[in-house]
């Protein structure tokens, strides 16, 4: 497992409200399978299974005989040279005013609904921070809806052009 993607739905613990703490389950029916619009459950589905449209995954399946290095996946949305366009920028970090837009509404409603996001985006990285979001079901129907206004921008602005790439002596 590539340690820049989110963990598989093995390796995710999710938080017991019995039990008052995180737990892991791998054979268990996930919480975001219990959303009730279907494209945001679909969105979260493809978020963690590394099928969604961000630079890092769709340029590493780019062209099966040459491979796009890493750090030339950039974001389509702030060019910034070096920044990749993975999950933790562009669903936290990137400065794009639609994406700061679309966060800040999110980021809003989830402080709303738990106090504890707070002290989560303040004390985690941007990694841990999406993984503890993923864990708590009184969050999930927020974040999918935003998950999903982000992957339908993606659909509407185009990857930036893809730079050479080098061949590949294997996966990424």
């Amino acid at each position: 497992l590539n340690k820049d993607r989110l963990p598989r739905l093995r390796d995710r613990t999710e938080w017991d409200q019995k039990a008052r703490k995180m737990v892991t389950r791998p054979l268990a029916f996930r919480q975001y399978l219990h959303l009730e619009v279907p494209e945001h459950r679909k969105a979260l589905s493809r978020l963690l299974m590394a099928d969604h449209p961000f630079a890092v995954e769709q340029l590493r399946r780019y062209c099966p005989r040459r491979r796009v290095l890493h750090e030339l996946r950039v974001c389509r949305f702030c060019c910034l040279d070096g920044m990749v366009e993975d999950e933790v920028h562009v669903l936290l970090d990137c400065p794009d005013a639609r994406l700061v837009t679309l966060r800040e509404a999110c980021m809003l409603d989830l402080y709303r609904s738990l106090d504890a996001v707070v002290r989560m985006r303040r004390d985690l990285d941007g990694r841990h921070f999406l993984l503890a979001i993923l864990s708590r079901p009184v969050l999930l129907p927020r974040f999918a809806a935003y998950v999903a206004s982000v992957f339908e921008l993606c659909a509407d602005v185009p990857m930036r052009n893809v730079p050479s790439a080098e061949p590949s002596a294997g996966g990424s």
